[in-house]
């Protein structure tokens, strides 16, 4: 929203930040938070969308309705998390922070109650899920100020990245890179002056040139706090508990993978590589996976991620999260 003081107005959120899982996201939220004015809860809500398609924004809950909304999403992942680091908001509390208990403000007092800003109207308050990537449109009609920063990286990188961390198939993983980046860009033409695009790369390369260009998006004065962090956001991965920004993490796909190997992941999404910057030696004509041979790499992918979760949730305790989290990501 916009809030207005005596002789000023200014922008207060709601920021989204999105992309590709492995792209960038964590260590882009986790500098923003290091100024004064930026608050993103640090998990992931992710279960937005499902309800906006399922509800819509302009529903007004009654407080029945309001408990049996209640009763329904914290099953989510989101909210097992706050369980579990003690920070569960408590039903009554939730309902009466909101003068008008439709879900934009509610999800505004979760977060604002999440990053502990509740009444500090000069923060702006964000999400960072990567799933909303899909959702701009959505997000826009129920946040009209919303304002929208996408952080791209490298496909040959992510795919190497994501293969890394969850043992997913590249190849898939390359064409829903592309999908994704493709409708983004037609779903937010409408909305340019909105949204920000930034390269993970340029980030790394050259991140105060990076931030401050992000700040003056956000209307925000430039703090060297956002050029350190004081905490590590990657468990994953060649980052995997560093506290400064890796200049190093990017091309790191030129040493892993063959020349072919490159060449089949440029067929799937050179294109739109090359719309945003990247350099390709492949040149032809746009390719796809089969619908067959997609599926078969779903399913594989499906598997990894089940393996990847046991050693926290054990095999069945996985299939519940992930379950519990495709609900939360439909509205279910």
């Amino acid at each position: 929203m916009q809030s207005e003081i005596p002789g000023h107005t200014f922008f207060n959120g709601p920021i989204f930040l999105v992309g590709m899982p492995r792209s960038g996201t964590k260590l882009l939220r986790d500098l923003l938070n290091q100024h004064p004015r930026i608050a993103i809860p640090s998990i992931e809500t992710e279960f937005l969308p499902g309800l906006l398609r399922k509800h819509t924004a302009s529903k007004v809950f009654t407080r029945i309705e309001f408990r049996e909304l209640y009763a329904e999403i914290t099953k989510f992942p989101y909210f097992n998390y706050l369980q579990e680091s003690g920070h569960q908001l408590a039903e009554e509390e939730w309902f009466s922070s909101c003068i008008t208990p439709d879900l934009p403000r509610l999800f505004e007092a979760l977060i604002r109650c999440s990053t502990q800003t509740e009444g500090s109207e000069d923060v702006l308050w964000g999400d960072k899920s990567p799933s909303y990537i899909s959702h701009t449109t959505l997000l826009k009609a129920a946040f009209p100020a919303a304002r929208f920063i996408h952080i791209v990286r490298d496909v040959r990188d992510y795919a190497v990245s994501i293969s890394a961390a969850w043992g997913k198939n590249r190849l898939r993983a390359t064409q829903r890179w592309a999908d994704a980046l493709d409708a983004i860009a037609v779903d937010t033409a409408a909305i340019a002056k909105d949204v920000l695009v930034i390269r993970y790369e340029d980030l790394l390369e050259d991140p105060k040139s990076t931030m401050r260009r992000i700040l003056d998006f956000l209307d925000l004065e430039f703090d060297d706090r956002v050029l350190k962090l004081t905490k590590t956001p990657e468990n994953l991965g060649d980052t995997k508990g560093q506290m400064t920004i890796v200049s190093s993490n990017k091309n790191k796909y030129t040493s892993v993978m063959s020349a072919g190997e490159i060449e089949a992941l440029e067929k799937l999404a050179g294109d739109t590589l090359q719309r945003y910057g990247y350099t390709t030696i492949y040149r032809g004509p746009r390719q796809r996976l089969s619908k067959m041979t997609e599926k078969f790499y779903q399913l594989q992918d499906a598997v990894n991620m089940v393996r990847f979760e046991r050693e926290n949730r054990g095999y069945w305790g996985s299939i519940k999260f992930y379950w519990r989290y495709f609900k939360a990501t439909r509205g279910l």
